[in-house]
């Protein structure tokens, strides 16, 4: 069956934070995303810890839930993992080698990649021509992914895709800003993350932590000398927010105005035409961004 025929599709984007389990219904019909639903549910933090699942059938009940919500059941699902539970790396492969033999370099030597770890692991690559490092290899333990896995499926969707929340972040923002640089921070409850892309390549991360308005903006400006001084590139200061803003939405101008910043919320959905009231799918636009996000990733043919 191939998703993307001339008939509407309909697509779940079953996102997985640290504090929350948001999902996306949409229809799409040719290049067209519209929202038919939408909810998220807090998670506690004994569920999952250290990106496993201790509770797995409490996590398939919220599942369940968000299903019930917005009438998802049996449908076909897109889900990510938190990029904080995931191994990025960038490496160098012949460029001569074909994708399958890619494959097969990598798993026979995923352990000189991936020093140190001694669990089972799955892996997915990029490559890259132009870059040095020409391949980006992205893996997680198979643990993680088996247990969340199990759990959609527990709760009746048809998993086709595990992604990595930045990867499905920066699908949807694609849709906002076509500038060279994108600079978004993303917030996760207390957790923050700075990733700045070029050309569709992440040049910049920087980890952020909520503890205090005056600690956090004195983060801000820190990752901001670090970024200019490692990668000399120049931007439009603009950032974009996305993930759970309500916490740092006081701090927004005295950041615009202490570090000459621009910042935007996020919201992906303005050009679209959806069948839920705009007004509320604006309200909570950067809390359901990555759930979006995983919607717009090519299904496979299976």
């Amino acid at each position: 069956m191939i998703l993307s025929c001339s008939k509407p599709a309909y697509l779940i984007g079953l996102a997985l934070r640290r504090q929350q389990l948001t999902l996306v219904k949409v229809k799409k019909y040719k290049e067209q995303h519209s929202v038919l639903g939408f909810e998220s549910l807090p998670l506690p933090a004994d569920f999952i810890v250290e990106g496993k699942i201790k509770q797995p059938e409490k996590v398939t009940h919220l599942i369940r839930q968000l299903i019930q919500m917005t009438g998802s059941e049996g449908f076909y699902a897109a889900i990510s993992l938190p990029s904080a539970y995931v191994l990025h790396k960038r490496i160098t492969l012949p460029n001569y080698l074909t994708d399958r033999e890619c494959e097969a370099e990598i798993e026979t030597r995923i352990s000189h990649y991936l020093p140190g770890i001694n669990e089972e692991l799955y892996f997915d690559y990029v490559r890259s021509i132009s870059s040095e490092e020409n391949v980006l290899l992205v893996a997680a333990r198979k643990e993680q992914i088996t247990s969340f896995v199990h759990a959609v499926e527990k709760a009746k969707l048809k998993v086709r895709i595990v992604d990595v929340d930045i990867y499905a972040l920066h699908r949807a923002i694609q849709l906002i800003s076509s500038a060279p640089i994108q600079a978004v921070l993303d917030m996760d409850g207390m957790v923050g993350q700075f990733i700045i892309w070029q050309k569709n390549k992440i040049i910049f991360t920087y980890a952020i932590f909520l503890n205090s308005d005056e600690n956090f903006l004195q983060q801000m400006e820190r990752l901001l000398q670090l970024f200019n001084t490692t990668t000399n590139v120049p931007w439009d200061k603009t950032i974009l927010l996305s993930g759970n803003v309500i916490s740092i939405l006081p701090l927004v101008k005295v950041i615009e105005d202490k570090l000459q910043l621009k910042i935007e919320i996020s919201n992906p959905f303005i050009a679209g035409t959806h069948s839920v009231e705009n007004k509320k799918l604006y309200h909570v636009a950067p809390e359901l961004i990555v759930a979006f996000g995983l919607t717009l990733r090519k299904y496979p043919t299976w």
